[in-house]
């Protein structure tokens, strides 16, 4: 589920701190303010291979690229959390499935041989029968 990630540069100066990657959605918001100005010559793929944008043309181009960024990756990492959450659920209700599976198929062999031997101590009257618990 994981969305393409765009660069953004890291160097200049008087920068404010930002995330050097970004979700492509948000990219793809700045890149069509910057080609409505600059033209299309430039693909978003493009601008990605060459290093991205600068934090400032993000700032230019797309003003809230990052609480965007910021919100999404909080919500990634929720989404993540109940992900796990839920596969750790899901594997304790396999092995307690697979647990009462076993002990079912357990109870039903020893069902078995108490109905075998009970049979063969009909069958034989007078002969002792020794029985042994597992």
């Amino acid at each position: 589920m994981s969305e393409r990630m765009f660069p953004v540069q890291a160097s200049g100066r008087n920068v404010k701190p930002h995330p050097t990657r970004i979700p492509w959605s948000i990219a793809d918001k700045a890149y069509s303010r910057y080609s409505a100005r600059h033209g299309r010559q430039q693909s978003l793929e493009r601008l990605a291979e060459r290093g991205g944008f600068h934090p400032d043309e993000m700032d230019e181009y797309y003003p809230p690229w990052r609480e965007e960024t910021d919100e999404i990756t909080a919500l990634r990492a929720q989404l993540a959390a109940v992900e796990r959450d839920r596969d750790e659920r899901l594997a304790q209700v396999l092995y307690t499935r697979d647990e009462r599976d076993t002990n079912a198929r357990l109870h039903a062999a020893a069902e078995q041989r108490v109905a075998a031997l009970t049979e063969a101590l009909r069958e034989q009257p007078g002969q002792s029968v020794l029985l042994c618990t597992v």
